[in-house]
């Protein structure tokens, strides 16, 4: 009588665990069902036109650059739900521009090339919009805090390059609210010479601008091959000493 006792008892405790295991596991399957569609709904809610504006900028500032080659871009668009969600996932953007420096990465040259670069995909959309949106910014913030904190160390605290452009109050402030947190005053001055300098280059090119902007959204992938019939060969004229110069097209 007690072993048919405990017999049912450990039958039911097993149908017991059996049923909380279930329920545990759809209760996880449906809140991770829940938060991919969150997250894959913001994601997909990125203007595909806006991303191709923030890759143009760091394109467009790579391609000013003395010190870079073999630059390339690319944007996921939200056809593909499915990458463009694992590119946002792992990279915090749904794109990226690529390339290559052509000598040493230990040059000051190089590291001030950096910081602009990083900060012009947030300078075209202060062009482009009036506004910077901070989804996506994760990588360039850490690249140009990365690159203000290795100038400092090699006691650079003015950039090799002059200019007399001059933020409205208004884009400074978006800028030193959404990149500037956390960071010291001499980060944070580092930081605005090189968003000012990517600004410049950009109005440089603002002939082509849009003109790029269309050209990656349609082709999704772009390389130098595909730019340099709209922003002409990469004949640099040395204008002064710096990472940064215009060629004849700009």
């Amino acid at each position: 009588m007690h072993q048919n006792i405990i017999a049912i008892l450990l039958i039911e405790h097993d149908l017991l665990r059996f049923y909380l295991t279930v329920v545990l596991a759809t209760l996880l399957l449906s809140q991770g069902i829940a938060i991919y569609r969150t997250w894959n709904k913001a994601f997909l809610s990125i203007d595909p036109f806006r991303t191709a504006v923030h890759e143009t900028g760091h394109l467009l500032a790579a391609w000013s650059s003395s010190e870079t080659e073999d630059i390339s871009a690319t944007i996921v668009p939200r056809s593909n739900p499915e990458d463009h969600f694992l590119w946002k996932l792992v990279r915090g953007s749904a794109g990226q521009v690529c390339w290559h420096w052509r000598g040493s990465f230990s040059t000051t040259y190089t590291w001030w090339a950096n910081l602009v670069i990083s900060l012009a995909g947030a300078a075209a959309e202060s062009q482009i919009y009036g506004t910077i949106n901070p989804r996506g910014l994760r990588s360039d913030r850490q690249m140009a805090r990365e690159s203000t904190r290795v100038l400092l160390k090699y006691g650079e605290t003015i950039p090799p390059w002059s200019t007399t452009l001059e933020l409205d109050p208004a884009s400074r402030a978006a800028f030193d609210t959404i990149l500037c947190q956390g960071l010291t005053e001499p980060e944070k001055e580092l930081m605005r010479c090189g968003y000012v300098m990517a600004h410049q280059l950009l109005f440089a090119h603002s002939k082509n601008f849009n003109r790029i902007i269309s050209l990656l959204v349609d082709k999704r992938n772009l390389t130098e091959q595909d730019v340099e019939p709209i922003l002409g060969p990469r004949c640099f004229i040395k204008l002064e000493p710096g990472p940064f110069v215009l060629d004849e097209a700009a």
